[in-house]
């Protein structure tokens, strides 16, 4: 049997801590989708970080920060080795992962902005294309017509 453990929070700056609560995203008072939780802090965290004993609020164990949702992701979710993920630095400043994240983003978003350009011409092309083989089958048929009524009448045969 295995002992249940709280999940690891790591933070893009290399800070550790346990996960004790997490609440689903809201809006904050800025409009802005943020995760709450609630964390126990490891004594390096504390020492890196300046956390006091006066800032741990939750039973004197922990402490609530809110980071914007997408910078929240779980890395495992398994009840032994769960593994919460926060690309921000622990006072929520841009680290090496924000900044590789950004510009995926980015990435993205310049290729969604390229296929939906991509998508509009094509469709104009077939338009186009759907058109040219419209007006090439009437000329094919006038052609026809005119070659119908060009050539010489066909002689009857006398039966004799």
């Amino acid at each position: 049997m295995y002992e249940r453990r709280l999940p690891l929070i790591i933070w893009g700056d290399g800070g550790q801590a346990r996960l004790a609560d997490i609440r689903p995203p809201e809006k904050n008072q800025l409009g802005i989708w943020v995760t709450k939780i609630l964390f126990q802090p490891t004594e390096e965290l504390k020492e890196r970080e300046g956390i006091t004993e006066e800032d741990l609020t939750f039973e004197n164990k922990g402490m609530w920060k809110e980071y914007e949702k997408d910078m929240v992701h779980w890395l495992d979710k398994s009840p032994r080795d769960a593994v919460l993920l926060i690309l921000c630095s622990f006072k929520g400043e841009e680290t090496v992962l924000t900044r590789l994240t950004k510009g995926l983003i980015e990435l993205n978003r310049v290729r969604d902005e390229i296929e939906n350009n991509l998508k509009v011409m094509v469709a104009g092309l077939l338009y186009e294309l759907r058109m040219f083989m419209s007006e090439r089958k009437d000329l094919i048929k006038m052609q026809k017509e005119v070659m119908e009524e060009l050539k010489p009448p066909k002689e009857e045969k006398d039966e004799e």
